[in-house]
């Protein structure tokens, strides 16, 4: 992560969480938002660009989609294997910032932003 955030503790039993980073793939052509919008693989969102405009992603929370399954028919283009977490590669924001917030004692899981108080959707 670029930047040293605390993690909040679990809203259920107030023990430690965890946080694993989400996975952002870029959606490369328009007609395939609706696809990531209804796939319960994906979540669909609109973040801001590297150039200030906005791009749409679609992007996987690990525990809060559902996995990813082998030979899963993805749009042309695509490769299910750009969604798994590789944890030696650095990427840009927001992916470094966005991902599933965990309790290991609990086993709560949600989506969250880094810095953030709110949870996702």
């Amino acid at each position: 992560m670029t930047q040293n955030f605390s993690l909040p503790k679990c809203p259920n039993c107030q023990h430690t969480t965890h946080f694993i980073p989400a996975s952002l793939v870029t959606i490369t052509d328009l007609e395939h938002i609706e696809y990531f919008y209804k796939s319960p693989h994906f979540s669909y969102l609109i973040v801001d660009g590297e150039d200030g405009e906005y791009q749409h992603v679609a992007a996987h929370f690990t525990q809060c989609n559902t996995v990813i399954p082998e030979g899963l028919a993805l749009p042309p283009g695509y490769d299910p294997q750009s969604w798994q977490v590789k944890p030696d590669t650095t990427c840009p924001d927001p992916c470094d910032t966005m991902g599933t917030l965990v309790c290991k004692s609990c086993m709560h899981f949600e989506k969250h932003i880094l810095g953030e108080e709110h949870r996702l959707s």
